[in-house]
């Protein structure tokens, strides 16, 4: 917020809680973001304070299928399930402002997890990309991965390989787990992956295994690999309800994540006054208030 945010002198700062708050618009709704603050001792500045976690609250999450068995046909079935002898697997689907898969590396016929030393990363992805093209054609899983309320989210954008066995617990929170995120053409997210932790905490809130206040730690195999650095840490803050037409629903939550933030790069956008296109077609007013 030093030097890279231009409309710096616009953000309100809470005294009180020494926090800079912004919200971002995004297609899901508005992420309300708390970016700690501290001032300057020889010059009053207002400045971020890297010193404490950067947090937001998530537009509402929740899950759309839990526990679902999917049957795998012969040619999507990859080795690793072929020699556990299995013709189908356990899959929970949710919503995180996009719509994850989540599966146990167990579960997908790793019997290490992502414990340091056993994961195959090319066998890993090799099996998350037939489980993937397949999910998105089979009819019990493609009904998980309907919005009540935006069709244009009814997609699945990622899978999201998990070990709840692994993971450092920080100070303050009640335990942890490791993720391993594939998302959009087949990437893999470094950090425990924003959108998916609060997917994986409601989740975690419809199968009773969370409670509201509850803090719980979310990593990536890189944060694992820096003693737990980097780490995400999310609690539920609200219950709410999303009501889309012809009655459909969804019973999700609102969900507090924490964790280090750091500036990876800014972008310049230009709008000419003689564009007709970039004057009534395009607007950043609003995205960032």
């Amino acid at each position: 917020m030093r030097r890279f945010f231009p409309r710096r002198r616009e953000v309100v700062i809470d005294p009180v809680e020494k926090v800079a708050r912004v919200n971002l618009h995004a297609p899901c709704g508005v992420v309300r973001v708390d970016v700690p603050t501290i001032t300057m001792e020889e010059d009053g500045r207002v400045v971020s304070d890297p010193e404490r976690p950067v947090a937001f609250i998530s537009s509402p999450v929740f899950a759309s299928g839990v526990d679902v068995e999917v049957h795998i046909p012969k040619e999507k079935r990859w080795p690793e399930l072929e020699l556990a002898g299995r013709k189908s697997v356990v899959v929970d689907a949710c919503f995180g402002g996009t719509f994850y898969a989540i599966i146990s590396a167990q579960e997908l016929g790793f019997p290490g997890g992502l414990r340091k030393g056993k994961v195959d990363l090319d066998a890993i992805g090799r099996a998350v990309k037939s489980l993937k093209s397949h999910l998105v054609e089979a009819p019990k899983f493609a009904a998980c991965i309907k919005h009540p309320t935006t069709p244009d989210l009814s997609f699945l954008y990622s899978v999201m390989v998990v070990d709840h066995k692994v993971g450092v617990v920080p100070e303050g929170s009640d335990g942890a787990e490791t993720g391993l995120c594939y998302f959009a053409d087949h990437q893999i997210d470094r950090s425990p992956t924003g959108s998916c932790v609060v997917a994986r905490m409601a989740l975690a809130y419809a199968k009773g295994l969370r409670k509201p206040g509850q803090r719980w730690t979310y990593h990536s195999l890189v944060s694992n690999a820096f003693a737990g650095n980097g780490g995400f840490t999310a609690s539920i803050v609200e219950e709410v309800e999303i009501a889309g037409g012809e009655g459909i629903k969804a019973n999700g939550v609102l969900v507090r994540v924490e964790g280090q933030a750091y500036y990876t790069g800014s972008s310049t956008f230009i709008v000419e006054e003689d564009d007709p296109i970039s004057v009534k077609g395009f607007s950043m007013k609003g995205v960032c208030s």
